[in-house]
């Protein structure tokens, strides 16, 4: 109790010394907390949603999304579809880095080249295999000039496409698309890192950087629509504790809860409808657990699929989080114009079945099976997940499961050197309104596939629907059911943010695709 209340009064005596060094009254400033230090602040390796969202607060894409989701040109004053959408004109705006520089095509040309290059270690790289070649250059099948950017002029780049994109635009305003500084980049592979060398082109800049405790960010003067942006400055600290959060917020030390930096603790729902402060909103996302298919004994999809079978999805959801809903897929309900349920849930007698196949055909007893562990980020939410479908799984084949809790950064690192047997991940759309996002994660080993799995069909299901001009969702339809049946992700619940805010705050844009934008933002005066 002691060690908390220390911790609290030391953030509290933060943020008011953030305040006291700001030309605006504190009463201007934006409180969050963010949870924890962002992994990385270089758009081109952001894979995590809180450090995506701290990206887009200092970064600016060719495109960005609007309030209503329309997407619209930003960086880039005109984009010029050519050959059949094959082809693409970028005319860069007017814009510079918070360094005064002018933001050019070389800067374009250099941020996406990096990101394909076989070096550069970016989770999202498959994004990118948009551009024509992307995929070959970064297997290093073809040198890294055989990417198909052309440098036009200063202001003007064109790219050619693998195939007619029908959201290309949705990916222009993609974190992983957002350029970054040709010359700082260049200079110094940590520069995202430090307050004296992050060179921004968003609404907000970074004015103050205390490690592991605060962010102190303000409105960029060069921003180049700086004038729709009102807040003035935004406080982002990092407590990790829920308790600890719930309380800065009870006494109005921050001015937002939740998501999408957290999920509560559920203890605190309760007092938050009390006082009418909950909001709710369902948004483009699923939790998943995901099987390494190349560990024993998840190497057979026998046994993968007993696994998958054996959760009961409904107890989750009606016991432990009512708000969000039971998955009957990996692609959220909304995305796809018909209604699909590919997930049988609490299959159980078949789950018994499978697993007994799976056992045969690996050649093992039950005893004989090697330790199973079940790894999880630390969250309370989390381990109570992990805790019941233990449960289910001790109840349906009569062995025990370990569990295994790591802090955000270190489980990371772990998921990436496939350094798992099972592991749970929650996926967002974060920026695209399509099934793609979903599905295209599973195309290729390595990134965010890190479950091992690849599939030839799989593969030729994602191609076939964007080759196809007409775009038709069969093709996904039929990829996803292949990955339900392969068992390769057991997907759990679609995702419902849970937040509450100071309710004198205005206009932040919380989208369903997972993302926050604080360039309206403002406090509406008592």
């Amino acid at each position: 109790m002691r060690l908390r209340y220390s911790f609290i009064i030391v953030l509290i005596f933060l943020l008011n010394s953030c305040s006291n060094n700001s030309t605006h009254n504190s009463v201007d400033a934006l409180k969050l907390n963010i949870t924890q230090e962002p992994i990385t602040l270089d758009p081109r390796a952001v894979s995590d949603l809180s450090s995506a969202n701290v990206v887009k607060m200092l970064f600016e894409g060719l495109c960005r999304r609007q309030p209503d989701g329309a997407i619209i040109p930003a960086l880039a004053d005109e984009i010029i579809s050519k050959n059949n959408g094959l082809t693409y004109c970028i005319h860069l705006r007017e814009c510079y880095w918070t360094n005064g520089d002018r933001i050019t095509s070389n800067d374009v040309i250099y941020s996406w080249s990096s990101v394909l290059s076989p070096d550069f270690v970016s989770p999202q790289a498959a994004m990118l295999y948009a551009i024509k070649n992307g995929e070959k250059v970064k297997k290093k099948e073809l040198p890294e000039s055989s990417l198909a950017i052309r440098f036009i002029d200063e202001y003007t780049l064109e790219v050619d496409l693998e195939q007619a994109y029908p959201y290309f635009s949705d990916l222009l305003a993609f974190p992983t698309f957002f350029p970054v500084s040709k010359k700082i980049a260049q200079s110094n592979n940590q520069w995202w890192h430090d307050q004296a060398t992050i060179c921004c082109s968003g609404p907000f800049k970074i004015s103050d950087w205390k490690h592991d405790v605060s962010i102190l960010i303000k409105k960029n003067p060069f921003y180049w629509d700086a004038d729709i942006v009102k807040m003035p400055e935004v406080q982002l600290i990092m407590v990790s504790n829920n308790i600890t959060e719930f309380s800065l917020f009870e006494s109005g030390d921050i001015d937002w809860t939740g998501a999408p930096f957290h999920q509560f603790s559920q203890e605190i729902v309760p007092i938050l409808k009390e006082k009418k402060l909950l909001k709710e909103q369902p948004i483009l996302g699923v939790e998943w657990y995901q099987f390494n298919t190349e560990k024993l004994p998840f190497n057979n999809v026998h046994m993968r699929q007993a696994f998958a079978l054996a959760i009961n999805r409904q107890e989750i959801v009606e016991n432990l989080f009512s708000h969000h809903h039971v998955a009957t897929g990996l692609v959220p309900k909304g995305l796809y114009t018909s209604s699909m349920n590919f997930i049988k849930d609490n299959q159980v007698e078949i789950a018994q079945a499978l697993f007994q196949q799976g056992l045969k055909e690996l050649k093992l007893t039950k005893d004989q099976l090697p330790p199973i562990t079940l790894s999880f980020n630390s969250n309370e939410n989390h381990r109570r997940i992990a805790q019941a479908i233990q449960q289910q799984w001790k109840n349906a084949f009569g062995i025990s499961v370990n569990l295994e809790s790591c802090e955000w950064q270190v489980y990371l690192n772990k998921i990436d050197q496939h350094d798992f047997q099972i592991s749970r991940l929650g996926w967002v759309a974060y920026g695209i309104r399509n099934p793609i996002t979903f599905l295209k994660v599973f195309q290729f080993k390595g990134g965010n596939n890190s479950t091992q799995w690849e599939n030839p069909v799989y593969k030729d299901l994602i191609n076939s629907y964007l080759e196809d001009t007409s775009h038709n969702e069969h093709q996904l339809l039929n990829a996803e059911h292949l990955l339900i049946d392969e068992a390769v992700v057991a997907p759990i619940f679609f995702h419902t943010f849970q937040y509450a805010q100071n309710p004198r705050l205005k206009e932040v844009y919380l989208s369903d695709l997972g993302d926050i934008d604080l360039r309206w933002s403002y406090f509406e005066l008592n």
